[in-house]
């Protein structure tokens, strides 16, 4: 059986809400062969902190098509329990048309890992 986990670590009132600011306006929620939610940025310290805050999530480099774009990163959280409880975290402070992407990810996953999702945030905040 699967090692279930989730590093996400605890935030204060402060932090969620930088890093649900930070997910509104430059983040993402799909759902395709996984669950993902990512911010895709030029300002890698923004993208690093987003790290930092939660404890989860890869910082990856995007291929520069042009030479008149920036170097560009994404943060990417795609591991299933931790995608689930930082979507439930966020949830509240999503504006309508992220909380529609935001339920897509969540409609994603059964109700039993949901469930579990639930519990590691209960038990963190």
């Amino acid at each position: 059986m699967k090692s279930l986990s989730c590093r996400l670590k605890y935030m204060s009132d402060y932090d969620l809400g930088w890093v649900i600011g930070i997910i509104e306006g430059e983040g993402s929620f799909s759902s395709g062969v996984r669950a993902v939610i990512s911010v895709t940025n030029t300002d890698f310290d923004t993208l690093e902190r987003c790290q930092d805050i939660t404890g989860i999530g890869r910082l990856t480099r995007i291929e520069i098509r042009d030479e008149w774009h920036k170097p560009t990163r994404r943060w990417r959280v795609d591991r299933k329990l931790e995608t689930l409880a930082l979507t439930l975290l966020v949830y509240p402070g999503l504006s309508k048309r992220r909380k529609i992407a935001a339920e897509k990810v969540l409609d994603y996953y059964s109700l039993k890992s949901r469930d579990v999702a639930q519990r590691i945030v209960d038990e963190l905040f």
